[in-house]
């Protein structure tokens, strides 16, 4: 009769093996979970920071939708840099209106000035007035958090026989800061017409409630317009007014108006001022 001999070293390592297999297991099982909670404990009352990509995305969300509330006269300030600014050269796509809202907002505000009288010409389309245009985009950033931006449209109109050209400096709310053609006008209506308590609204495209708290004639012969794209050489300022102006009531906000005019150029502007 054979004998079979169980081999104690094969045996060992067999029973070593299931233990060790046993053991892998179990870990693989608890101590995620352990580990979750020392994790979790160690982060309790401590505070982390973002991501840096996170931050900023976020922080471009917040700002946009910041800047989109910003008041008619908050943009004219920061435009001016009266709010201190940068600027920067923007694209179409940063902006909050496409290139033809901004043509056809630029029509519309330009008409209000048209029909007081203020600007000689309208752009609107009709048979033997009909333009091209190229437009040029400016954005203004606050220099003090780096949070509000607005766009500025410089936009010019070129009548199809080349017999004018105008240029109009708009924010993307529609409100003109100023509007030039290439011909002198010696016939229009003192500008302070459109900026009456009435038609205030109508000549600032603002549907807020903006209050005319005083407007007075001045009598200055040269003014600093801080907007780019106008051609001021050689003109001459008149019918300038000091306005008062008040969004909140909670504090006045001082403007300028004007109208200049030279040997081949006619134009108006409004400008914020801290004289007063």
């Amino acid at each position: 009769m054979m004998r079979h001999f169980k081999n104690p070293k094969l045996h060992m390592s067999t029973t070593l093996g299931v233990m060790l297999t046993i053991t892998s297991i179990l870990c693989g099982l608890f101590i995620p979970q352990i580990a979750m909670e020392i994790t979790s404990k160690s982060n309790l009352n401590t505070v982390s920071t973002a991501p840096e990509d996170y931050y900023l995305a976020s922080n471009t969300a917040m700002a946009r939708i910041a800047s989109e509330q910003l008041s008619t006269l908050d943009r004219m300030k920061l435009i001016a840099g009266t709010w201190q600014s940068t600027v920067e050269v923007a694209s179409e796509s940063e902006a909050f209106l496409t290139e033809m809202q901004a043509i056809e907002k630029a029509k519309k505000s330009l008409d209000v000035f048209y029909n007081a009288g203020v600007y000689p010409y309208s752009l609107s389309s009709s048979y033997n007035n009909w333009y091209s245009w190229d437009t040029e985009i400016y954005r203004y950033t606050d220099t003090s958090f780096h949070t509000y931006s607005c766009y500025l449209w410089v936009i010019r109109f070129y009548k199809f026989d080349n017999s004018l050209q105008h240029t109009i400096l708009m924010t993307e709310k529609g409100t003109i800061l100023a509007a030039e053609v290439n011909e002198a006008v010696a016939d229009c209506a003192p500008i302070y017409n459109i900026y009456s308590e009435e038609k205030l609204q109508f000549a600032l495209s603002e549907t807020i409630y903006i209050r005319l708290i005083e407007g007075k004639k001045k009598s200055v012969k040269n003014i600093e317009v801080p907007y780019p794209g106008l051609n001021l050489t050689d003109v001459e300022f008149y019918n300038n007014y000091q306005l008062t102006l008040s969004d909140s009531g909670d504090e006045d906000e001082y403007y300028e108006v004007f109208q200049y005019r030279g040997k081949n150029v006619y134009g108006f502007g409004i400008i914020p001022t801290e004289i007063h």
